[in-house]
């Protein structure tokens, strides 16, 4: 897929055409594509190559949407043009593919493309995976057991990687084994505050294999069994108290960023994340 740049008059004319290699790029990100439409200031005619996850106008222009003047789109069937003004009244609402769209820019820039599945472009910190929290930042979640509902303030206080971790692992029980071949351990150290359960009178229990280690390219980690030092994450709390201990992470060796997460669902979305390195 490329793009054909025709100057008419004042108006920049761009078409997209299949055959021909011009301003339009796709790269490939995290198994889905993105795509890169070169605008000029003034008037741009363009089209989509795909409908992105959300078409919502705002959404797509969002990396843009101080250079954008205006965005206006004829319905053919209607006879009667929508259009789009950031802050004022408008009626133009989503960009889909197989449309075109005259989109007057303020200045020279790039409009990048998302495809459905690419990741976020824009979360708060402990949102995802590809927005962790920093070392030292508490992230609050709400999540639900068998027996309602809970909340929870979570914070990564240390890390300890590598043959450091492994010599703390092997003094907290000597019949802890040694890290798989082309994978090391990290010992995390977190600190859990339980805001809110079902009722005063309900505890939870929380343990260091309720979070799951995530790789920088998306893989899930095996959690290992080891006697973790003390104190190890693994205790009673009811609504008020907090406990800080140590839990254990198996992770390969080349990885340099992994993540951690706390509370996802069957299908790995949701819960809260966080920095597993510096």
């Amino acid at each position: 897929m490329g793009l054909k740049v025709i100057r008419l008059s004042a108006i920049i004319l761009m078409v997209l055409l299949s055959t021909s290699i011009g301003n339009t790029s796709f790269a490939c990100a995290q198994q889905s594509y993105t795509s890169e439409i070169v605008l000029f200031e003034g008037w741009n005619l363009i089209g989509l190559p795909f409908t992105p996850e959300d078409p919502s106008i705002e959404v797509v222009l969002a990396d843009i949407l101080d250079n954008v003047e205006s965005v206006w789109a004829y319905d053919g069937e209607t006879g009667y043009w929508f259009s789009y003004s950031p802050g004022a009244p408008s009626d133009l609402m989503e960009m889909i593919d197989r449309k075109g769209y005259w989109i007057n820019i303020k200045v020279n820039t790039l409009l990048t493309v998302y495809a459905p599945g690419s990741p976020p472009k824009h979360g708060e910190p402990g949102s995802s995976r590809f927005f962790p929290a920093d070392i030292g930042t508490p992230v609050t979640c709400a999540y639900e057991d068998y027996f309602g509902s809970y909340s929870a303030l979570i914070t990564v206080k240390e890390l300890i990687r590598g043959p450091q971790a492994w010599s703390m692992i092997i003094d907290a029980n000597m019949f802890n084994d040694p890290p798989r071949e082309g994978y090391e351990y990290i010992l995390v150290k977190i600190k859990f505050e339980l805001l809110s359960a079902p009722t005063a009178e309900t505890y939870y229990r929380i343990d260091g294999r309720q979070f799951d280690a995530v790789s920088n390219e998306g893989l899930v980690y095996d959690t290992p069994s080891v006697v973790e030092p003390e104190p190890q994450l693994d205790i009673k709390l009811y609504p008020g108290a907090f406990y800080e201990g140590w839990a254990t992470f198996e992770v390969y060796e080349t990885d340099s960023s992994p993540v951690l997460n706390f509370g996802m669902d069957y299908y790995g979305s949701g819960g809260v994340w966080f920095k597993l390195y510096e």
